[in-house]
């Protein structure tokens, strides 16, 4: 059983991130924006996604949310 876990969280701010070297670090999950607003889609989610899998890392997406901006709409976008 795993009681601690250290993990990150990266975007398009990170551009080229090498998995490998991650996760030979220790790292042991990622969580990858895959949305922001109600238009956005991070251009590097599927490298993302795609390269976390490759090295058997666990991994989740998230959407950044912008206030200002219909909820409804985001969740959408999101999904």
């Amino acid at each position: 059983m795993v009681t601690n876990a250290s993990g990150i969280d990266v975007s398009h701010y990170q551009k080229r991130v090498d998995w490998v070297r991650v996760k030979n670090s220790g790292v042991g999950y990622a969580i990858i924006k895959a949305t922001e607003g109600d238009d956005f889609v991070d251009p590097r989610f599927d490298y993302n996604w795609t390269r976390t899998r490759r090295v058997d890392m666990l991994r989740g997406a998230y959407h950044f949310f912008r206030p200002r901006v219909d909820p409804v709409a985001q969740a959408h976008h999101f999904m």
